[in-house]
């Protein structure tokens, strides 16, 4: 994939991938020129994914004002791999950096990433260090009542989104709450949660000391109680803290990835309090295809994303393609970006299942063992099945997203002449090299470092 464009001046092109992004995309692309780095050194490419909302009239407002970025509008939606493949095609840079467009980055992310992947050529991505974008500040209080809900109102990050609220997980160990509280360190004051409860609330609880609040009952609603929180308390800011999303990624022997930071339970994802337990620059198994660097040289060697993914799990393949080639991934813990998180589909919709589930296996498929793969798909088949049978004869709520399992087994089934064709182009290595990479997952060898 030779590039004819390439030039010596731009040391790097930005590709901010939009698809119904207009409520995100003009603060990400200020976050972008906000750069302490030369703007003549950089471009920003925008490939849209024929958004349906305002965000085109905002990019071009952009491209208008600004010579170093470029508009790419689509006529229809590629996916973040056949999108973001379209518009490195126009990318004149040494480096090509994706960001998704609900990502905020620090003053100094771009010359951190570009610092790090300077020090040796054969480093081919480099994560950044992705915080998920709130603030989050912990409030604690014992209640013999049992809480149902807890939403938040009266806070600047609704803008980001399409309710007047937002819903906030909590922990109940004996009726003990734990709760973090998002919040807009910049723009908000005063936030009000509603706390909803089984039973009726006669008293109020009393929270952790370093909190300034109050209480309020709610109108005709005798088990819901209202907090109001002052985030203007210098204690409050102090005791404040970041959440990590990404600090680059572990893939596991059924070819599952995680971010590093991240953990998921009873399909609940939750995340790490950031208290430096990551800052330091080292090797990671996979890059995180939120905010990351991708040496171009490298890219025109090995190929980029591919259009089969479609979205989830092609950032893990070619992190796999490259360190199958000798080459390097990279996490500079300096390079933050702050991520809004998942505005582009819902977790565990059937869109999110059919992609991740399909991505996973296509990842198995082209770069693990062939062993290893048909056991994963026959067992996941089986699973399928199971799983859909279950559910037809007990519970046919969610029967969609039960037929995604079976989609994504059908989907190889129909594929499979493209896909053998595919592996051959997308992996040169014998046997013993792919074996190799593996055995180093199964011994935990990228958990370990």
């Amino acid at each position: 994939m030779k590039n004819k464009f390439n030039s010596p001046q731009v040391k790097a092109s930005i590709i901010i991938l939009n698809y119904f992004g207009e409520k995100v995309i003009a603060e990400t692309i200020n976050s972008v020129l906000n750069q302490k780095y030369s703007k003549n050194r950089y471009e920003i490419i925008i490939p849209d994914n024929a958004s349906k909302d305002g965000s085109l009239s905002i990019l071009n407002t952009f491209s208008k004002k600004y010579s170093n970025i470029k508009i790419l509008p689509f006529r229809k939606n590629y996916g973040f791999a056949g999108g973001n493949g379209r518009a490195i095609k126009k990318a004149r840079g040494e480096y090509t950096i994706l960001l998704n467009n609900d990502c905020l980055v620090d003053p100094n992310w771009l010359k951190d990433l570009i610092k790090c992947a300077d020090q040796d050529p054969n480093i081919f991505s480099v994560s950044s260090k992705v915080l998920i974008y709130p603030k989050y500040f912990t409030i604690t209080f014992k209640c013999p009542s049992t809480l149902l809900s807890c939403r938040l109102f009266n806070s600047k990050l609704l803008r980001f989104g399409k309710e007047d609220h937002i819903d906030i997980p909590f922990k109940n160990e004996n009726n003990f709450y734990t709760i973090d509280i998002p919040f807009e360190a910049k723009n908000d004051s005063q936030l009000q949660i509603d706390l909803e409860f089984r039973e009726e609330i006669t008293t109020f609880p009393k929270l952790n000391k370093d909190v300034d609040y109050h209480f309020e009952n709610v109108k005709n609603k005798s088990n819901t109680l209202r907090l109001f929180l002052n985030t203007t308390n210098p204690l409050f800011i102090e005791k404040s803290f970041n959440k990590i999303q990404n600090a680059g990624s572990i893939v596991f022997q059924d070819g599952y990835g995680r971010d590093i930071g991240a953990t998921v339970k009873n399909q609940t994802g939750d995340y790490e309090k950031d208290f430096g337990q990551y800052d330091q620059d080292r090797e990671v198994c996979s890059t995180c295809g939120a905010a990351s660097l991708y040496r171009r040289s490298i890219i025109d060697k090995i190929g980029f994303l591919t259009d089969d993914f479609f979205m989830y799990y092609e950032d893990t393949e070619l992190s796999e393609r490259a360190r199958l080639a000798g080459y390097k991934n990279y996490y500079c813990h300096t390079a933050t970006a702050r991520h809004l998180h998942a505005l582009s589909s819902h977790e565990w919709s059937s869109f999110f299942i059919f992609h991740t589930e399909k991505g996973r296996l296509l990842h198995v498929y082209y770069h693990f063992p062939l062993k290893i793969f048909l056991k994963e798909y026959f067992h996941f088949t089986r699973f399928a099945f199971l799983r859909l049978g279950h559910n037809i004869i007990f519970d046919r709520r969610h029967l969609d997203k039960d037929m995604q399992y079976l989609n994504v087994a059908i989907y190889f089934i129909k594929n499979i002449i493209f896909l053998i064709k595919r592996k051959k182009t997308l992996n040169q290595n014998n046997v013993i090299t792919i074996n190799s990479f593996y055995q180093q997952i199964l011994d935990g060898y990228w958990v370990k470092n």
